[in-house]
């Protein structure tokens, strides 16, 4: 694969996931162009490791119930 060929999977890449995110998320992202920096920043920012966490995620996944209509 050329070097213009990975720059263009890239881009296509990090653009994939800006569009996952919402407004409040993105804001902490846009200066970065590399998939692998936005994801290392996402994931130094949001994803805590402890038990507690873990726990009071689960019991928040548990406790969704889907909304009629």
């Amino acid at each position: 694969m050329e070097a213009d060929d990975w720059e263009e999977l890239q881009l296509k890449a990090a653009g994939t996931i800006r569009l996952c995110l919402s407004d409040q998320v993105i804001y902490h992202v846009m200066d970065e162009n590399s998939p692998k920096k936005i994801w290392e920043k996402l994931e130094s920012q949001f994803m805590s490791k402890t038990a507690t966490t873990k726990v009071y995620l689960k019991q928040k996944l548990y406790g969704m119930r889907m909304q009629e209509g």
